[in-house]
């Protein structure tokens, strides 16, 4: 990969980490101060359902903070994909391997919040922050490994 597209991508993975950050800070503002109702998710019996009514019901009648939230963390998910597509432009296993495990990690957010939505458990309270640390670290370990002078042609490069 050309040194100008190694300067890309970390200034990318710089602005995706400020945006985890953010989603950090804005899920803990809900956390704190917005009520969710219990019956978001409505009467459905079907768990996958009830997961697209709270995502619709966060996306359009939730509180400010509890969707701001909710939209950063769908930008999150579309975001999280481009460093892969680097990664596998650059031929490097390892980086392939921490852009997987940081879009896992932001879809695995993405699937407890909704379940929190729906339950309002500490699990799932607990699983989002977990994810969001892991993402966090394999994004941040990205960008630590991205050198200028690594040729894509270079297979030892990790």
């Amino acid at each position: 990969m050309s040194s100008r597209r190694i300067t890309a991508l970390r200034r990318y993975l710089t602005g995706l980490l400020l945006l985890l950050i953010v989603q950090f800070l804005s899920g803990m503002v809900t956390n704190l101060w917005v009520s969710i109702p219990s019956d978001v998710g409505g009467a459905s019996t079907s768990y996958g359902l009830r997961l697209v009514q709270a995502a619709a019901w966060a996306g359009h009648h939730a509180p400010l903070a509890l969707r701001l939230h909710a939209i950063v963390g769908v930008i999150l998910g579309i975001l999280a994909c481009i460093p892969i597509v680097y990664a596998i432009m650059s031929r490097s296993w390892r980086q392939c391997v921490l852009g997987l495990i940081g879009l896992l990690s932001v879809l695995g957010a993405a699937w407890a919040g909704l379940d929190f939505v729906l339950t309002g458990g500490n699990g799932s309270s607990m699983v989002m922050s977990t994810t969001f640390i892991i993402a966090f670290v394999t994004f941040a370990l990205q960008w630590h490994g991205l050198h200028p002078s690594a040729s894509a042609m270079d297979p030892t490069h990790t």
